[in-house]
């Protein structure tokens, strides 16, 4: 995964909060208002999620629920890694990018 974007961050910070795996239906009930997602949309950033190796899932009545595979600092040093990767120049953008992440 080449960036994590909002949604993302806010269905791993969603199931770090859990202390179970959740499906999509628990998922999007968690998720802010103001995200806008739908069923769909958070299925798809649940996929991309798992191909990247955050998430891990398994079928549980015939649907998928998933958890994360990373702890907040494993992800953070993930994220600053990469950041810092692609915008060496701008570490306020860098620090901003990983505040929002694990906040």
């Amino acid at each position: 995964m080449s960036r994590l974007g909002e949604l993302e961050a806010a269905i791993v910070r969603a199931l770090w909060e859990r202390d179970h795996p959740a499906g999509v239906p628990e998922l999007h009930e968690n998720l802010r208002p103001e995200q806008c997602v739908t069923a769909p949309g958070l299925q798809r950033a649940l996929k991309n999620l798992h191909r990247a190796g955050l998430l891990a899932r398994r079928r549980s009545c015939g649907t998928y629920v998933y958890w994360p595979t990373v702890s907040r600092a494993e992800l953070r040093d993930l994220l600053i890694s990469q950041v810092l990767g692609t915008a060496r120049a701008d570490h306020r953008y860098t620090l901003t990018c990983v505040k929002r992440i694990i906040d």
